[in-house]
């Protein structure tokens, strides 16, 4: 992910927005940012420490999501 992005995602999971990134085979919710890393939340409940560069943000269709 650009670093223009991260500073998106780690903003929206700042205001209480859901974050969803993917890294490799795994995905999860964007619980807060640190430095250059995604403190996240997997579907199975555990916690991971990714890198932003590893990661690609999940995308939201536009009419899913109307209000972004």
């Amino acid at each position: 992910m650009e670093r223009k992005r991260f500073d998106f995602v780690c903003m929206e999971s700042e205001e209480g927005r859901d974050a969803v990134v993917i890294h490799g085979k795994e995905h999860g919710l964007v619980d807060h940012c640190a430095g250059e890393h995604l403190l996240v939340k997997t579907p199975e409940g555990a916690s991971r420490c990714w890198d932003y560069r590893e990661c690609e943000e999940l995308h939201r269709e536009r009419d899913e999501f109307p209000w972004r």
